[in-house]
């Protein structure tokens, strides 16, 4: 009888991990099912956890209670326990669409010893709409009162130089670490988009703190045909892997078994506690 998992090659190499976070209207199974996204970072060996920001703009607030952006932290933190993911910064990115690219910023600028690349496509960089909000119905999908809410200010005045601040966090982190610490940032952007002005503009904050920014105009407005040729010229500037024969799980020489990615950390992880408990 064939011990289960025999025959599977165990990958030592933990994976290197992109944390990609949703927008608006959005949940974590969007970029999968939306784009080519889940074949493209097989071939570079590149592990994903998509998380949805349930419209809350990736914020802690004290008045509603949410705590999305410590829930990232804890996905990193649960999802390196759980899987054979690497535990180095280096190998470590947080990257999202629309809201989540917002979001990705905020995030990767509130703890950049964790994250060593920040990816965005089409972000929500609304900064302007933010401070400028009312509860007044206009084009925008949040009132005054919500944003409030989302970022636990009492008047939207504080959100300046806030934890929520893009802008404020970008440059608090130049001040403290050295250009060759910081995160390197890869921004795209549909060249219809709405959004596309706002990118245009943070990439050259970045610039002038002193970032490593990489910007790629793509096609499109602001949807998932965009995001789909962002995320696949993030995919190819990230470190990754780019060894299409050493993918995860093998069958014979060259024929890769297609599974969900799942699987493939379950069938890596089992074995490895199979080793652990026979020791």
């Amino acid at each position: 009888m064939m011990t289960p998992g025999a025959g599977i090659p165990k990958r030592n190499k933990p994976f290197k991990t992109l944390y990609l976070l949703e927008g608006v209207t959005g949940n974590a199974s969007g970029p999968f099912n939306y784009s080519n996204m889940m074949p493209l970072v097989e071939d570079y060996n590149l592990a994903v956890v998509c998380l949805g920001g349930e419209n809350k703009w990736w914020g802690n607030s004290d008045f509603t209670g949410d705590c999305f952006s410590d829930m990232v932290i804890d996905a990193v933190n649960f999802t390196r326990s759980a899987f054979n993911l690497s535990q180095k910064r280096e190998d470590t990115f947080i990257g999202g669409f629309s809201m989540g690219g917002y979001g990705a910023f905020v995030i990767g600028f509130q703890h950049p010893e964790l994250f060593s690349h920040i990816i965005s496509m089409n972000a929500a960089l609304n900064k302007p709409v933010i401070l400028g909000s009312s509860n007044e119905v206009t084009w925008d999908l949040f009132f005054k009162r919500h944003y409030e809410a989302m970022f636990g200010c009492k008047d939207i005045s504080e959100y300046e130089n806030s934890e929520n601040d893009y802008e404020y966090l970008a440059g608090e982190v130049a001040k403290k670490m050295t250009k060759e610490e910081l995160p390197r940032v890869f921004i795209s952007a549909g060249t219809e988009d709405g959004l596309y002005q706002g990118s245009v503009d943070y990439s050259k904050m970045l610039k002038d703190l002193g970032y490593d920014v990489t910007w790629v105009d793509v096609e499109g407005n602001h949807s998932w045909y965009s995001f789909e040729k962002g995320i696949e010229a993030a995919v190819k500037w990230l470190p990754t892997e780019d060894n299409f024969c050493g993918n995860m799980i093998y069958y014979g020489r060259n024929a890769h078994i297609d599974a969900t990615n799942y699987a493939h950390w379950n069938s890596f992880y089992n074995i490895e506690a199979r080793e652990r408990a026979e020791k």
